[in-house]
This record gives C-alpha cells, sequence and structure tokens, in this order.
C-alpha cells in the first residue's frame, strides 16, 4: 500500500496544470509477503504484464472517438479563410486520418481482447496500439487548436476560451499519453524486434 512507512510521493505537476505523474522514493521499505505479486524474483514479468494490458489502449478508443465527434462539432462552428473549417480540405483530410487511425485501434482492440477471452497472454502487438494512441492524442490535441485559431492559445481561466480550453488542455496533455506506458522510441522498437525479428537495437 501506499500508505507503508518509508514511502514518499512528491506529485510532479504538468504544463496542463494536473498532476497525473508522481516522483516515489522508497527508504527502508518492508513489503508484506502477502502484497507481493507474482513468484519472487518475477517482478519484471509482472511489470511486463500490467504494461501490455495499459499499452492494448482498448478503453481509450471510447475516448478518442468522443474527442473526434468533438473535432467534427468544433470544425462545423468555427471559420477559417472565409468559410467552416469543415469545408476546408486539409481540415476534411486530417479528420479523416483521425478517423481511420482511430477504427484500426479499434479492430487491434478487438483482437487483443479476443486473445484474452481465450486465455492468451498479451504480447508485443499491443504495443502498436499504444504508438498509434500517441500519435492520435498528439493530432487530435493540434487541430483542435489550429481550427480554433487564437483562441486555441486560452486557458479555461479566460471568459473567451472555446469550450472552457478543451482542446488546449488536450494538446498540453500530450506528454502524459505519449510517455506514460513506453515512449513511442520504446514502442517502435519493441515493435521491430519482437513482431517484426529485426535486429535488436544497439
Amino acid at each position: 500500500p501506499m500508505d507503508t512507512p518509508g514511502i514518499t510521493v512528491n506529485p510532479i505537476k504538468e504544463m496542463n496544470g494536473q498532476a497525473m505523474f508522481a516522483e516515489i522514493f522508497f527508504e527502508n521499505v518492508r513489503v508484506p509477503v502477502t502484497n507481493r505479486l507474482g513468484d519472487e524474483g518475477e517482478g519484471w514479468n509482472v511489470t511486463k504484464v500490467a504494461l501490455a494490458h495499459e499499452r492494448s489502449s482498448i478503453a481509450e478508443v471510447t475516448s478518442l472517438e468522443h474527442n473526434l465527434e468533438g473535432l467534427k462539432d468544433l470544425a462545423k462552428s468555427r471559420s477559417r479563410n472565409g468559410r467552416l473549417a469543415i469545408e476546408d480540405p486539409m481540415i476534411r483530410r486530417r479528420t479523416a486520418k483521425i478517423e481511420t487511425t482511430i477504427e484500426a485501434m479499434r479492430l487491434t482492440g478487438l483482437r487483443l481482447l479476443t486473445k484474452q477471452l481465450r486465455g492468451e497472454p498479451l504480447g508485443a502487438d499491443t504495443s502498436v496500439n499504444k504508438l498509434l494512441r500517441a500519435r492520435l492524442e498528439i493530432e487530435i490535441g493540434k487541430l483542435g487548436c489550429e481550427i480554433e485559431g487564437s483562441f486555441g492559445a486560452l486557458t479555461k481561466k479566460s471568459p473567451h476560451a472555446v469550450e472552457r480550453g478543451r482542446w488546449q488542455k488536450t494538446m498540453l496533455s500530450w506528454p502524459a499519453y505519449v510517455i506514460g506506458g513506453g515512449t513511442p522510441n520504446i514502442q517502435k522498437n519493441v515493435i521491430a524486434e519482437r513482431l517484426l525479428g529485426l535486429p535488436h537495437d544497439g
């Protein structure tokens, strides 16, 4: 438990104002054997299983779909170059790319879920969804702010912020989504070595 004597948690405030990450220090912490996960010496295997489930990003598909619909609604309400943003070919192309990538994530997630229902372990294939999600989170926030124009720089504290600064917050939140669970470079190495059978990096 996090209230075990010797554990110190220092929250790290992110640029979006939240604190989803923290520094955790262990000083002479003793953990009862009843709290151990897995067998002794198998800590890394337990961690890999947890990371695989996190990287599958199955639950995040719904959130991404919600943000996509929000982007479309935003594009239908904001003007860009003398017309609605939704009528701009560049906006339509980028929105379509986001939508197809989310669908690819959803289908990959269903395959991963099928493996779990069959009792099969999740493996390196979960890194595909993790990598796609990282790219999507960045692109969604970036596109939302671009559609808003100068209003995209306003935080929720401003009375002029569009949707209480929703897209600005999304834009500033990308490090948490991208770094958490392993950076894109880590995911690329996992995919290259364990899925494609390419030589080990370094």
